[in-house]
């Protein structure tokens, strides 16, 4: 059974030149098998330390496995989801947004959003429906659905210079300011897209300012 250990290190040496981590975790497995075997079976007397080890080893990679099939089966959106997504998201993957939004709320409202010199608790994007902008009793700018309200503030942490009410009844996806940073904070890539979208979203308002 001296084979074995050749097996072994070939799979070893195959999970090297893999680039998928899942494929890299299924040879290494597969070398522990066979490293087990070998120690197991092979030899006169029986090591059991090696053997121990790579089930442990074994037992470790397959709890990752389990956790990569959970990441990478299919996910599927709503219509409202799909909505948001080609309006505010449009280069985020359905697993990256469906993220986002389970941190957020929807809710359906015909209120003001956002009151001059408060600072916002809160980022809002105008998910379906329109919003208007007024400083003082002039109206400055009306908002359609796919831009965000409060980004400002959410950016600077400065008050509210604007009312900011809906027109009508409109839909809104709402994420409370702290939980936002803290969750994007530990995600950097969503975080820089997300950025970005806001970045963009501001330049498009202070243009047509």
């Amino acid at each position: 059974m001296d084979y074995l250990i050749h097996v072994a290190n070939l799979l070893i040496l195959g999970s090297f030149l893999v680039r998928d981590i899942l494929w890299l975790r299924l040879l290494s497995i597969g070398g522990g098998l066979a490293f087990m075997g070998y120690f197991a079976f092979a030899l006169p007397d029986p090591l059991w330390a090696p053997v121990v080890w790579n089930g442990l080893f074994g037992v470790i990679n397959l709890y990752q496995i389990a956790r990569l099939m959970l990441e990478r089966r299919p996910v599927f959106l709503d219509p409202r989801e799909r909505r948001i997504r080609e309006l505010a998201f449009p280069g985020l993957s359905d697993r990256e947004l469906l993220r986002l939004v389970a941190q957020g709320r929807w809710e359906s409202t015909d209120d003001v959003l956002v009151s001059p010199g408060e600072r916002p608790s809160r980022l809002i994007l105008l998910a379906a429906g329109r919003a208007e902008v007024l400083v003082g009793d002039q109206k400055v700018a009306e908002l359609e659905a796919g831009r965000y309200i409060g980004e400002m503030a959410y950016l600077t942490g400065r008050p509210a210079s604007a009312l900011v009410r809906t027109i009508g009844s409109a839909e809104i996806l709402s994420w409370p300011a702290d939980t936002l940073r803290a969750f994007l904070d530990a995600d950097p890539t969503l975080c820089a897209a997300v950025q970005r979208q806001l970045g963009a979203d501001l330049a498009t308002k202070l243009r047509k300012a």
